[in-house]
């Protein structure tokens, strides 16, 4: 997976551009199809996603940073999906990608997990 540190400017703008956002601000959570967002000030963690690319924004130390995971064709993933309790408010389900790698020691586990899907809902 390429991961890529991005400006919050360059990560807002080419966020819009992906289908699915996950939200959490001071007023609301929001989980499904890409729609506006409240002022940076509301934010406290983004997500935009595709089955390909996931744009993270989240806070550290009170400031908004802004980073890019990207899927490579090499990368060893394992793809679940995971039903939601309340599909009226965040849709059905949701799908996660979880980048596996191997320890000195021989062992499996999870490098990275990234949002990939969404179904249904609003």
């Amino acid at each position: 997976m390429k991961f890529e540190k991005l400006t919050v400017e360059q990560a807002l703008h080419d966020g819009h551009a992906l289908p699915f956002v996950f939200a959490r601000c001071l007023s609301e959570v929001k989980f499904g199809i890409n729609t506006e967002l409240p002022a940076s000030e509301e934010l406290l963690e983004v997500r935009f996603f595709n089955s390909e690319k996931e744009i993270r924004l989240f806070r550290r130390q009170g400031r908004l940073e802004a980073v890019c995971l990207t899927q490579e064709p090499e990368d060893d993933c394992l793809e679940e999906e995971y039903e939601i309790a309340n599909p009226s408010l965040f849709g059905t389900s949701f799908t996660l990608s979880k980048l596996l790698d191997v320890d000195e020691d021989g062992q499996t586990f999870v490098k990275a997990t990234r949002l990939t899907g969404w179904k249904g809902g609003k």
